[in-house]
């Protein structure tokens, strides 16, 4: 196997014959860098769920807002997704839901 400054297989998809011929070691390598290859082209951002538990239990924006001490603009900005949270805001908010962070704010990628 070659590396260039493109990477393995000259930065573009390995065959399946190229896959087939590859060590365990070199394997991983080579899945790590076809995803590192898609992924550099995307952008990272985070998408929450607040507002769907927040009216499956009723609570307007208000309401949260006062709980976890902040504005309900705040809270609106962060359920149109035009606000990423603190890491103390995001678990305040999910202390209030009673819900792990993960299960309320994920890392989603764009192109």
């Amino acid at each position: 196997m070659i590396r260039t400054q493109y990477g393995f297989f000259g930065g573009i998809r390995p065959t399946k014959a190229e896959w087939r011929n590859t060590s365990k070691d070199n394997f991983t390598l080579l899945f790590l860098e076809y995803i590192l290859i898609h992924i550099k082209h995307m952008t990272e951002c985070i998408k929450n769920e607040v507002s769907k538990f927040r009216t499956e239990i009723g609570v307007t924006q208000e309401d949260l807002a006062t709980k976890v001490n902040v504005s309900r603009q705040t809270i609106n900005a962060l359920e149109k997704g035009n606000y990423t949270p603190s890491i103390l805001l995001a678990l305040k908010i999910a202390g209030f839901f009673k819900m792990p962070v993960e299960k309320i704010f994920k890392i989603a990628y764009e192109k």
